[in-house]
């Protein structure tokens, strides 16, 4: 009985080792994600930033782009009225 008792309790000692170290183990895992989750999240905020800012670029070019490609008669000083001359 007693070696019975013994062989029990080594088996558990070994299954609550197997435990400790699958534990450690997935720890370190999350630990991982964690970081990982947090870098793409940063890079998505970088990403966003930038697309922004571009946009905000885009915008100001297109609109002074057009205003330089075509003047208005009133910025030239020219008045168009119909039947002119």
């Amino acid at each position: 009985m007693r070696s019975f008792i013994l062989n029990i309790s080594i088996v558990f000692f070994f299954q609550y080792k197997l435990l400790e170290k699958e534990k450690r183990q997935l720890e370190i895992k999350l630990d991982k994600l964690d970081k990982l989750s947090r870098a793409l999240q940063q890079e998505r905020v970088d990403l966003q930033t930038t697309i922004k800012n571009l946009s905000k670029s885009t915008t100001t070019t297109t609109i002074s782009s057009s205003v330089d490609d075509n003047p208005s008669p009133s910025a030239t000083g020219e008045f168009l009225f119909e039947g002119q001359f």
